[in-house]
């Protein structure tokens, strides 16, 4: 029952210094000195860490924000190990949602035209010959 009990005393502090940090960079992100995104960036990690809810609300932004995204996938190399781990929490599982993937295969082929086409004059209507 002990390692239970350490367990959740230290989810609770990763979740009490998340929120201090997310706090800390929001009230410094106005600064000149880039100190509030990186707060941000901290305490965003450790509560993705702490919070299956915090993780859960991530992934649902990653996957309605393709932007954000793949900026998370460029920067994900030059993260520390930790970070990495705790971002991979956050993938989303494009196959399901994405409508691009889920309806290419349904979706009808437009048909090509098969009428001839005509030469266009400089006033914008078709010559026949």
């Amino acid at each position: 029952m002990r390692g239970r009990t350490s367990s959740s005393l230290s989810n609770l502090i990763l979740k009490i210094t998340g929120a201090v940090c997310m706090i800390a960079g929001l009230a410094t992100v106005w600064l000149p000195i880039p100190t509030g995104l990186i707060l941000m960036v901290i305490g965003l990690t450790l509560l993705i860490a702490s919070s299956p809810t915090i993780a859960a609300w991530a992934r649902l932004l990653r996957q309605r924000n393709k932007g954000l995204d793949e900026k998370l996938i460029r920067a994900e190399p030059y993260l520390p190990k930790q970070m990495q781990r705790v971002l991979a929490k956050t993938k989303p599982n494009r196959t399901k949602l994405d409508p691009a993937t889920r309806g290419a295969a349904s979706a009808p082929a437009h048909k090509a035209s098969n009428a001839p086409s005509l030469p266009v004059s400089a006033s914008g209507q078709a010559e026949a010959s």
